[in-house]
């Protein structure tokens, strides 16, 4: 309870003393209603969108136990809501008329497998794994519908819907923006970033996430090698001979700072964000330099066994004198130098034969 109590504290959630539901409920079927006099939609569309009777979306929270603490991940379920229907037909609308997905996406484990299996391994890469902090909760709708909206003007994938701009626009922040629901007894609603397990969670987190790598990849220099991410997972490659600590130099810095507060981060994630970003490149120059004096101590030590020369020990030679009785006198003497090697190495054994007198 302390922490879903914790998560209703941030700014995108506000209590409200009474349920909007029917505010809510009647001001999208108003608006439909208005589109289908205007024959922009269908009568069976009509019906299939507007909503009677619905029920009052429910938050719950999920805990993420590969995590320590295990915080929670709030999920308000959209099932029964009077925006369900319409969650669901505007995310199969924008998935079906998005031209193509970044170079970056992850499709599922396989599909990074296959990406990362023909990447020349060796001691000069260093790898980094990332994730954005609260993903879902912390997109600005806004922000990510406006994209969303542009990018299909930009692609003339619009014309393949029955909306103009402002319409679709429209029909978005119906969906999205200040979406009301319940946790126990208490009412709130949800004014910003797009609720998890609404229809049009992933695409539209996924389309800001684009355009904000898109904006990143301006940065002069020091970019990745390699740059894959799977919703908000980030799988990247460094080449060991740049400078690692410059992919947080104040220039950039201040390049990702503005483009966060531009794309509407609050101060709070983006202070996080920087100063986690700046912990992890420090774990790495850290773990690079011991890398680096690991390498350095071993070839030092390599030069001074080289330079250190001991002496030869010199061998005591003895001679011993058999008797030869033919082939059996050379095995025997053969025997007995293996055995004096064994057990005496110092020693540098000699046989010598005598003729046999009868």
């Amino acid at each position: 309870m302390e922490k879903i109590q914790q998560i209703l504290q941030l700014k995108q959630f506000i209590h409200t003393p009474n349920s909007l539901l029917k505010v809510k409920e009647k001001e999208m079927n108003n608006y439909l209603r208005q589109l289908h006099k205007e024959n922009i939609i269908t009568k069976q569309l009509f019906r299939q969108l507007s909503s009677n009777c619905s029920s009052l979306s429910c938050m719950y929270g999920q805990p993420k136990m590969h995590k320590q603490g295990y915080p929670l991940r709030p999920i308000i379920s959209p099932i029964g809501s009077y925006n369900y229907e319409l969650s669901k037909y505007l995310a199969n609308l924008l998935k079906n008329n998005r031209t193509t997905k970044p170079n970056s996406s992850i499709r599922d484990p396989f599909d990074l497998v296959r990406k990362i299996k023909n990447i020349n391994c060796n001691k000069n890469l260093i790898m980094c794994t990332f994730d954005v902090d609260a993903l879902y909760t912390n997109v600005p709708a806004k922000e990510a519908i406006e994209i969303a909206v542009k990018d299909m003007i930009k692609s003339k994938t619009i014309n393949n819907t029955p909306f103009n701009e402002i319409q679709l626009k429209r029909l978005l922040e119906i969906a999205v923006h200040n979406i009301p629901f319940r946790f126990m007894n208490d009412n709130f609603l949800q004014t910003d970033g797009v609720a998890m397990g609404s229809p049009l969670e992933p695409i539209l987190a996924d389309i800001f996430m684009t355009n904000l790598e898109k904006k990143l990849n301006r940065f002069s220099k020091n970019k990745p090698k390699v740059w894959y991410r799977y919703v908000d997972d980030i799988f990247c490659i460094f080449n060991s001979e740049q400078n690692i600590t410059n992919v947080l130099e104040k220039k950039e810095l201040k390049q990702l700072k503005l483009i966060l507060k531009t794309n509407g981060y609050p101060d709070h994630i983006i202070r996080r964000g920087i100063r986690e970003g700046a912990i992890i490149a420090n774990k790495i120059i850290k773990k690079q330099q011991q890398q680096q004096q690991q390498q350095q101590q071993l070839l030092d030590n390599n030069n001074n066994n080289n330079n250190k020369t001991s002496p030869t020990p010199i061998k005591k030679k003895i001679s011993l004198t058999v008797s030869y009785y033919g082939q059996e006198s050379i095995i025997l003497s053969g025997k007995t130098k293996k055995i004096c090697k064994k057990l005496i190495p110092h020693i540098d054994v000699n046989v010598a034969f005598k003729k046999h007198l009868h």
